[in-house]
């Protein structure tokens, strides 16, 4: 197994990980910016009469629409420290339990973008994407290498999610009859 230990330990720049960590946390702030402007975090989760929930997850339920709105807020905060590099780790976990929450309200919320989201921002809480393109406090930012395996921990995350969503696109539905594209493009 040392033949895995030189290429996963090795040691490489971090800034492709801190602006991975940037994009990221601006891409989060923009979709709560959205999410308050279009009313879909209202519309989807607070409003419905019932929520359809995730099966041994029912006991999640949407909390009341000042919670809810807390919620939101903590969600688009955590989106700004995580960009801005200023303790990502915990502004990442902070993300990962709101969005997750957010997302587990309703399964008629998920898809596989969703859920990346909310992977990544679980894998932000464990790798040193600080250490390049952010304000960390300037005693622990010496450092600019990072492993190379958490560059390819966030490789391989994202191919898994858009591998095997494509994989359940490969239906009758979507191959043949073009649905639900051929609606969504008509209208």
């Amino acid at each position: 197994m040392s033949f895995l230990n030189k290429p996963l330990f090795k040691n490489v720049d971090s800034f492709s990980l801190g602006l991975f960590r940037f994009v990221f946390g601006a891409f989060m702030l923009i979709e709560m910016i959205f999410y308050l402007k279009s009313g879909f975090f209202k519309d989807s989760v607070m409003v419905p009469y019932y929520n359809f929930p995730y099966d041994y997850l029912e006991f999640i339920s949407p909390m009341g629409d000042s919670a809810m709105g807390f919620v939101h807020f903590l969600m688009g905060l955590s989106a700004i420290l995580i960009m801005i590099g200023y303790y990502s780790r915990w502004a990442s976990l902070l993300f990962f339990i709101c969005f997750t929450y957010f997302l587990l309200c309703c399964r008629g919320l998920f898809n596989n973008h969703f859920y990346l989201f909310s992977l990544l921002s679980l894998l932000f809480v464990f790798l040193d994407a600080d250490r390049s393109f952010s304000i960390r406090p300037k005693n622990k930012a010496k450092e600019k290498v990072i492993p190379m395996w958490q560059l390819n921990i966030l490789r391989f995350q994202v191919v898994v999610v858009y591998f095997f969503g494509g994989v359940a696109k490969l239906t009758h539905d979507w191959l043949v009859l073009k649905e639900p594209m051929r609606e969504t493009l008509k209208s």
